[in-house]
């Protein structure tokens, strides 16, 4: 599968638990073993670390992470940890948070995930989030019907991730490529979305800000027909029988109201179209 030009770099930012297989899996992505891998669980990773690969003429850079809640840091600690993280990743093209297929999604797991993104003070996180589910090789049976009655914190999870996510399993080679093809596809629609942003010029670029626009107009436009300074004639606009406010100012106000509900749902269907599929 090709990627695209040589000349652009990929970033991949890989986080999760300790023990959630994220070093084997930043291996596979980058086609080598670049980072140490721990057994029974043990950590290996214990700052951010980084390896770059060229892959079907794509450069791409995975970033290895550390559980940045199992060492009892304290919040400065951890804030110095993830402006490592985003010094390596910038903003990152993908962003992959491994949990384990076989074991239960714990409180203390979304900490972890709630506390980065909480850190990270942008929305490239979620925006760019797939879930990848390791240790395929110990899944018994369908992981959709796992999914089915995961528990909430996962949902919620998956919710942030758009339900992107895939199942990986380090002892299939097809499944590897398939890993590296999924990640992939999420950085290539993530490029596709911003490279139509940026073709958009004028209100169609911000639907809600356009939205909010017309609003302030129109009740700048009803304080002005409730009431008219007393320099300006009425009557030279209408004929003197007819109350100008009292027959504009409940359309003003409907008006109002339609655009806002307007507003609400063009961001609403924004918010989730940066998360779906395309």
């Amino acid at each position: 599968m090709s990627y695209g030009s040589g000349d652009e770099e990929f970033r991949i930012l890989v986080i999760g638990k300790t023990g959630n297989g994220k070093s084997t899996l930043c291996n596979a992505l980058l086609g080598q073993n670049k980072f140490t891998v721990g057994r029974g669980g043990r950590a290996t990773t214990f700052t951010a670390q980084y390896g770059t690969a060229n892959k079907d003429n794509k450069n791409i850079k995975v970033i290895d992470t550390p559980d940045v809640t199992s060492w009892g840091f304290n919040e400065a600690k951890v804030r110095q940890e993830i402006a490592k993280w985003r010094l390596y990743a910038k903003s990152p093209s993908a962003v992959v948070l491994a949990v384990r297929c076989d074991v239960r999604y714990t409180a203390q797991e979304l900490d972890i995930y709630r506390t980065i993104i909480r850190l990270w003070e942008d929305d490239s996180i979620k925006d760019n989030l797939v879930v990848a589910f390791t240790f395929g090789d110990f899944l018994d049976r369908p992981l959709e019907k796992q999914l089915n009655k995961a528990r909430t914190e996962l949902k919620s999870v998956l919710a942030d991730a758009g339900r992107r996510y895939f199942v990986f399993n380090k002892n299939n080679k097809d499944n590897v490529q398939e890993v590296t093809d999924t990640v992939m596809d999420v950085v290539q629609r993530e490029k596709r979305q911003g490279e139509g942003l940026q073709n958009s010029h004028g209100p169609l670029r911000h639907p809600c800000t356009s939205c909010i626009l017309l609003v302030v107009i129109l009740c700048l436009l009803l304080v002005f027909i409730s009431y008219t300074p007393p320099f300006v004639d009425k009557n030279y606009f209408l004929h003197p029988s007819i109350d100008f406010g009292a027959i504009w100012a409940p359309v003003v106000i409907a008006a109002i109201g339609v655009i806002m509900l307007i507003a609400i749902v063009c961001c609403r269907l924004s918010a989730r179209n940066r998360k779906t599929e395309p």
